[in-house]
């Protein structure tokens, strides 16, 4: 099966997003410009520096930090940005490839806070019947657009109870449980909305708690590694996932069920062996910050080419 490409126009095309933002956020094309070449250069560094100056304390969910989710538009920017990020646009591709080898037809799945909308997007073109879960207002304003311009029908959930016990084939939650302050909770809503053999997609990197990530939350870094706790007691068992766990795949099993097709042995061996390392995380983060700050929140500033130069209309 010929895949559309995870990296998919308009995320391309700068004169096209920043009039999108700019109708969702009801800022002038100027300062969209100015604020989108700035989270270009140094998507991380915006954050921490908004964050601080508005005296939210990192690290720790408050309802100053809740507030803030639904007030700022700093995710918006972050989510065109991180979602044309290599290092994302690899995981996207991986995954749809995954979905696309272990079945021939069309499956049906929730996406959780994917933000503006480009994950969803790319499922909906691989074939996939999706709905998505996304708690921004203005995150789900942009990716109906993003869906429009690509002619596509973006489904919308304001609840997870909306969704029916046992009826998603696949849910997809990358890089939202190090946020959240009850990941056992959302684990256990994902468990609900699969079917027995379901797929959990998950990236959550619970040990990357630093100055350049001041909205993850350092509570969660228990779960750093641990499979067993937060997975496998709402049923979860390995499948398969990248090195790295970007992304794990996870299968909802009956009890004392098994997976059904499990990756070969070394595989699995390969990514309980990560889980070991990522387990260090619940003490000291320091190391894997490092590793994972090289790979990912650097900005790609090809991007930026043209950015400036683009026309007020």
């Amino acid at each position: 099966m010929d895949l559309p490409p995870a990296l998919m126009p308009p995320l391309t095309d700068n004169a096209w997003l920043v009039l999108a933002l700019a109708e969702v956020t009801a800022r002038p094309l100027e300062e969209v410009r100015r604020i989108l070449a700035s989270v270009q250069r140094a998507p991380q560094r915006v954050l921490a520096t908004e964050l601080r100056e508005l005296g939210i304390r990192p690290y720790v969910y408050t309802p100053e930090l809740e507030a803030y989710y639904q007030q700022t538009d700093t995710y918006l920017f972050g989510g065109v940005v991180w979602n044309r990020d290599r290092y994302k646009v690899r995981m996207r591709q991986w995954i749809g490839e995954y979905l696309a080898r272990g079945s021939a037809g069309s499956r049906r799945v929730l996406t959780i806070g994917d933000g503006v909308g480009v994950d969803s997007l790319y499922l909906t073109q691989c074939g996939h019947r999706v709905a998505c879960f996304e708690p921004s207002d203005r995150c789900r304003r942009f990716a109906r657009k993003l869906f429009d311009h690509c002619g596509q029908r973006l489904q919308v959930v304001g609840s997870l109870q909306e969704i029916a016990a046992g009826s998603c084939d696949v849910v997809l939650c990358l890089d939202v449980l190090e946020h959240v302050p009850d990941p056992l909770g959302m684990v256990a809503d994902f468990a609900r909305c699969l079917c027995d053999g379901g797929l959990l997609v998950v990236h959550a990197p619970f040990y990357f708690v630093s100055p350049a990530n001041p909205t993850h939350l350092d509570c969660n870094r228990r779960f750093s590694g641990d499979l067993r706790r937060l997975y496998g007691s709402q049923g979860f068992q390995l499948r398969d996932g990248r090195r790295n766990w970007d992304p794990l795949i996870l299968e909802k099993t009956p009890p004392g069920g098994v997976a059904r097709t499990p990756a070969r042995a070394s595989r699995i061996a390969e990514l309980r062996l990560m889980g070991w390392l990522f387990a260090v995380g619940r003490y000291w983060c320091a190391p894997h910050n490092l590793a994972a700050s090289l790979a990912v929140g650097r900005g790609d500033r090809k991007w930026l080419q043209g950015l400036d130069a683009l026309p007020d209309s």
